[in-house]
């Protein structure tokens, strides 16, 4: 029977072994795998923890040899720096921190490995046993504050070593903060922080002080105020604005120079800067120049000279016949008027004056400028049956009647008036050249490149308005002679009337050739010479001819 359930059981390993574990085999099996792995893990990290706290102890146990060996062969106590030990090395991975932080009379070290670094241990000179966790602070020192007289201080107290505190030192009226004297650390200004790492007294200081106070008046600004030590002599300064000049400083014990230093300070002072507009001198009297073109006059002035200022103006306009304009203000340089009425005086006076954002230089005196429109003499001919007939004349002068031509002569068809007009001409009321349509070139033969007036009975719709010779002769039906026809008349002047100096002419007659842009050509009826000095603009005697 034995032997039946030995063979099945033989049999039962046999086919186990040959068709492998079941499912439920297997998971068995790795679940106690796992269970033998983490025990193994755990029982690892346990006893690595354990052998890093064992090397911190050992490390920390010798920092407590090698601090007395320090303290014993330093004068100045414990090192601050644990690192700074020589007599001793740290074990690899151990991070040391720490030292003495009252200046040598205790200390405080702590140890840390980076493969656990939030197990730190430490030991201390009050009990060298190590013991876990970080070094605390928990030296305190005391700061006592004391005010000396003319102010107050911050209160002191007790704080942990390391701190730092804030000391403040506030003068009292009429003193200023000097100085803190005491421990190390209590010099500084009024308010500072303090480091504590051994008890301290701090004594602020104050001496006597005085308020100095500036005013700027109207015009400017002023520096130099505060509060100063008694019998301190600070520098107070008035600078004016544009346009401005510093004036004066008025108060005790103030006055000076636009900058100055006061008298030693023994009271509060307020001192005030004055300041006045700085005076323009008055520009120069205008000078008025008239200008009359046709019915207008103008009347100008030069701009006036205002250095670093501006220039205006006014004018009064006024008319002899009794009309004032009043004073009128202006920035222009000029003014135009009409002047037509004749027998009239038309007058501008003008005054200038230089003034900014802040003053003025009050008026120039006054320059004027006149004009006078002339009422024409009544002058003409008063005969009918002459050509130049002038129905409201009331005085005769310059009868013309037109005298033939002589044969021969290149007047020979033509006519020439047997006086001079009553009055004299201009031969052009501007200095300047001839233009079109008023004249041409090739009308005088013996001038064929210069320009000669052209006939106004051939050419009716031209103005000669501006050629008030040619325009005179218009008016009786002729024209200028040019000066071949001039001198032709020279030579024949029996026969035409003989009477070339009368009436204020001296014998000169205009032709109508001009010279150049400023003369005309004239005749010298003298001496039949050809003149080139007649100034266009000018007057002179005027013979006509017709045809």
């Amino acid at each position: 029977m034995r032997s039946k359930l030995n063979n099945k059981r033989n049999r039962s390993i046999n086919s186990r072994l040959k068709f492998g574990f079941t499912i439920i085999e297997l998971i068995v099996v790795v679940s106690i795998i796992g269970i033998l792995a983490a025990i193994t893990i755990v029982s690892y990290g346990s006893w690595k923890q354990s052998t890093i706290v064992t090397q911190l102890k050992s490390d920390l146990n010798g920092v407590v040899g090698a601090m007395e060996n320090a303290r014993t062969f330093n004068d100045s106590g414990y090192p601050a720096d644990v690192n700074s030990l020589t007599t001793f090395t740290k074990s690899s991975g151990v991070t040391l921190s720490g030292g003495s932080s009252d200046g040598g009379k205790t200390y405080c070290v702590s140890a840390v490995n980076s493969q656990f670094s939030s197990l730190p241990y430490h030991v201390d000179s009050s009990n060298t046993v190590v013991q876990s966790g970080a070094c605390t602070a928990s030296v305190q020192f005391n700061l006592i504050t004391i005010a000396g007289t003319g102010g107050t201080v911050s209160t002191g107290g007790s704080y942990t070593f390391g701190s730092t505190q804030t000391i403040t030192a506030t003068p009292n009226t009429n003193y200023s903060f000097s100085s803190w004297t005491g421990d190390t650390g209590c010099s500084g200004v009024a308010s500072h922080t303090i480091t504590m790492d051994t008890n301290k007294t701090c004594t602020a200081n104050f001496t006597a002080s005085y308020n100095l106070t500036l005013v700027a008046g109207t015009g400017g600004a002023v520096s130099g105020s505060g509060s100063y030590a008694s019998g301190a002599t600070p520098t107070i300064t008035a600078t004016p604005n544009a346009y401005y000049s510093f004036s004066s400083w008025t108060g005790t014990n103030c006055s000076g120079a636009a900058s100055h230093v006061v008298p030693a300070m023994t009271a509060d002072m307020t001192c005030t800067a004055n300041f006045t507009p700085t005076t323009i001198a008055a520009p120069a009297t205008p000078t008025v120049t008239p200008s009359t073109a046709g019915a207008t006059t103008t009347f100008s002035w030069g701009t006036a000279s205002c250095p670093g200022n501006t220039a205006r103006y006014q004018y009064r306009y006024t008319i002899s016949s009794g009309y004032n304009s009043g004073l009128v203000a202006t920035s222009a340089t000029s003014v135009a008027f009409t002047t037509s009425t004749e027998g009239q005086t038309y007058t501008v006076a003008v005054q200038a004056e230089c003034y900014n954002a802040v003053t003025a230089s009050g008026m120039s005196g006054a320059g004027t400028g006149s004009y006078y429109r002339p009422v024409p003499a009544i002058w003409g001919c008063t005969d009918p049956g002459a050509a130049n007939y002038d129905p409201s004349a009331n005085a005769s002068r310059g009868c013309v009647s037109w005298l033939p031509g002589l044969a021969s002569t290149v007047l020979a068809g033509k006519y020439v008036g047997s006086a001079d007009l009553y009055s004299m001409y201009q031969y052009k009321t501007t200095n300047d050249d001839v233009t079109s349509p008023q004249g041409v070139t090739g009308l005088d033969p013996n001038y064929p490149s210069n320009k000669s007036l052209v006939n106004p009975q051939t050419n009716p719709g031209v103005d000669f308005s501006a050629y008030p010779a040619q325009d005179a002769c218009k008016a009786i039906g002729g024209r200028l002679p040019n000066m071949q026809e001039s001198y032709a008349i020279y030579v024949g002047k029996v026969s035409y009337g003989n009477n070339f100096t009368e009436y204020y002419r001296s014998d000169y007659n205009w032709s109508s050739t001009e010279y150049n842009s400023g003369n005309a050509y004239i005749m010298y009826y003298g001496d039949g010479s050809a003149r080139t000095d007649g100034i266009k603009a000018n007057w002179t005697g005027v013979r006509c001819v017709k045809g």
